[in-house]
């Protein structure tokens, strides 16, 4: 911990002191960031806290400081209460002006705030004797992807936003469907497996309409009732889980850790990584414990690691419990329920047309055309049951939003040398790690991430 002068004490208890809410004010400084940014009362209480704690950074430490996201947003609104900053606290309190330097853009300007950032998470470990909390401080990596997400809402708000022109939509065609053709009469002709063969094959047709609409409904509905959490931001790891599953979010670890040198490729032996300097303590999880993993076993390759990497597959099942959590993946449970409703209102459906077989074998009747329809609705069934992805619609906005805003990296010869180690891991998070080829991190992945036969792309569909 860094020794402190009497002066500098001084100054910190000053800004430890200094009030940003004007007591005469109905609505204060406080109320008006809780409501801009959504946050609770006490996140906001935590964080205006942490940027006092920045300023006092910016005035003790010799390099550039540069805050986390959240801390900016404090700062941002701050800088409008001008006599607030500029004379309460700039003249009075620090005594000199502390402007807000914005980025003029690019990739030099990205990398140089980047290290600026952990080298502020350094400063702040030095001065305070304790490691910055990382709800407010995240790792390099995870800040530099709050600015892509939302901002953390009030802790427990729920949000129901099912598509209602969609599902009203698709009740009045069920029931349009059972009142058209005379399906009416079909209704009130009593018990169903008494009906003609003609009339039953009518009554199944509309009936298994009715349960394909209601099933797409709920399907839809299921996965707009959200919770959104106090921090919302994305990572790379998160998108690449949520695009590719395991496999993609692993790739993009293990280009972040070679583009970094923290593992190197091995010139004599293909499949193989060598370790080198250990990543940052502050790193995402998942680095580090793909890096442990290394460590661990010198005959460690990318299909062990994928397959049988206790760490990694520890870490990744923290990223799942992570994206359910701030909405963008349906619990497994959830998932569960939802495939089993989704097939058991087929199976009903295939029980009763099996029922009319039985009654048609037993009369001699004709039974081809329902064994047909009987079939069809246990298959569409079954796709229902294997098929029902986890990824809500707030996922799959995300998803695309990342996907067109960083659009330009497809083009060859972007991903290079000259990006830092976050932006490789967003491109291969987003596009894949064939978005590697024909760029200098070619062979890591022609020798190394190629995908195994057995890997599905369908990310966590299931």
């Amino acid at each position: 911990m860094k020794t402190l002068s009497v002066k500098e004490l001084e100054l910190g208890e000053k800004i430890e002191r200094f009030v940003l809410d004007d007591p005469t004010s109905s609505f204060p400084f406080s109320h008006r960031l809780t409501g801009e940014q959504n946050w609770s009362s006490e996140f906001t209480g935590r964080v205006i806290r942490e940027y006092k704690r920045f300023l006092f950074l910016a005035t003790v430490v010799d390099h550039l400081v540069s805050p986390s996201k959240y801390v900016d947003e404090v700062w941002h609104l701050h800088l409008i209460y001008t006599r607030s900053y500029w004379i309460d606290l700039c003249e009075n309190v620090l005594g000199f002006p502390l402007h807000h330097l914005p980025t003029r853009g690019g990739e030099c300007e990205a990398r140089k705030f980047e290290a600026a950032y952990a080298e502020t998470l350094e400063s702040y470990r030095s001065i305070f004797g304790e490691p910055p909390p990382r709800d407010i401080w995240p790792s390099p990596i995870r800040n530099s992807a709050i600015s892509e997400s939302a901002p953390p809402a009030k802790s427990g708000r729920w949000s129901w936003s099912f598509p209602r022109k969609l599902l009203l939509k698709n009740s009045l065609i069920a029931l349009a469907l059972l009142s058209c053709s005379g399906c009416d009469q079909l209704l009130n002709a009593g018990y169903p497996l008494n009906l003609r063969g003609p009339e039953f094959l009518s009554f199944y047709f509309y009936l298994f309409l009715s349960v394909f609409m209601v099933v797409i409904s709920v399907r839809f509905m299921a996965r707009s009732f959200l919770r959104v959490t106090p921090s919302s931001e994305t990572d790379p790891y998160e998108i690449g889980y949520l695009v590719g599953g395991k496999y993609r979010t692993v790739c993009s670890a293990l280009t972040s850790l070679v583009h970094r040198g923290n593992l190197k490729t091995d010139s004599e032996s293909k499949r193989k990584l060598l370790i080198s300097d250990p990543p940052p303590q502050d790193s995402h999880p998942l680095e580090l414990a793909v890096y442990q993993e290394f460590k661990r076993s010198p005959l460690t390759t990318f299909f062990s690691l994928y397959l049988w990497g206790r760490s990694a597959s520890a870490a990744c099942r923290e990223i799942d419990s992570s994206l359910v959590e701030k909405g963008f993946l349906q619990s497994r449970f959830s998932n569960f329920l939802l495939r089993s409703f989704s097939f058991g209102m087929f199976l009903l459906l295939a029980i009763l047309g099996g029922a009319k077989i039985y009654v048609g074998l037993a009369r001699n009747r004709p039974v081809d055309f329902l064994v047909i329809l009987v079939v069809l609705t246990l298959l569409i069934g079954a796709l229902f049951l294997f098929r029902c992805s986890r990824i809500t619609r707030l996922g799959r906005r995300r998803i695309k939003q990342l996907t067109s805003d960083h659009s330009e990296w497809k083009q060859p010869g972007l991903i290079n040398e000259s990006i830092s180690p976050v932006s490789a891991a967003w491109a291969v998070a987003l596009f894949g790690p064939a978005i590697l080829d024909y760029t200098s991190l070619r062979n890591l992945y022609e020798d190394y991430l190629l995908p195994p036969l057995n890997n599905s792309s369908g990310g966590v569909d299931t």
